[in-house]
């Protein structure tokens, strides 16, 4: 289950952790460019494929919940510090 992708800034792309933003799955309807790819993002797309697994069958409620935990967390500059 996807909840949302993390996009940067076009043309800029990565620069510090503060330009990646979140959007919610449900308003991107189509993905126009998947980014840059080297070994590192293969590491990491490995290691979230293993949690999707690990995670199947978890009721959407419990990740919805989450979200909201950690989106409030996000917006009271929980991050920051």
């Amino acid at each position: 289950m996807g909840l949302g992708y993390l996009v940067v800034p076009y043309p800029l792309g990565y620069v510090t952790p503060m330009s990646i933003s979140l959007v919610p799955a449900s308003a991107v309807s189509s993905v126009v460019h998947e980014g840059y790819a080297n070994d590192q993002g293969a590491s990491y797309l490995a290691d979230f494929g293993n949690l999707v697994d690990q995670s199947a069958g978890i009721p959407a409620s419990e990740y919805e919940a989450s979200a909201k935990l950690l989106s409030d967390f996000m917006q009271k500059g929980g991050g920051n510090g």
